[in-house]
């Protein structure tokens, strides 16, 4: 098992919820944030091994805080940084393909 802790910061709950439950259940420590602020917070008691974000934090769909707060965050630290809505867009294009985790 992980012993690992992976940050997720996405203002959209319903995803904070969806991936907080698969990680746990990989092993994964997770902390969630909504907003930048709160992640910078959450990173004061220590650095996570992995950052998950949401390229657009907040209505404006032209806001890139997310990659503008993937930027700021520890060098070391990797991240993935994603654009809401893409996976559903793409399982309307392709709904016969998939990929496994396994």
């Amino acid at each position: 098992m992980p012993d690992q802790k992976v940050l997720v910061v996405d203002d959209d709950d319903e995803f904070l919820r969806s991936a907080t439950e698969i990680l746990t259940e990989r092993g994964y420590e997770v902390v969630t944030a909504n907003n930048p602020t709160q992640a910078r917070k959450e990173l004061e008691h220590g650095d996570a091994d992995l950052a998950i974000l949401d390229v657009r934090i907040g209505v404006d769909r032209k806001d890139i805080t997310g990659l503008i707060l993937a930027r700021t965050l520890a060098p070391a630290m990797p991240k993935v940084v994603r654009r809401r809505g893409i996976e559903a867009r793409w399982q309307r294009r392709r709904p016969h393909r998939g990929f496994s985790s396994g």
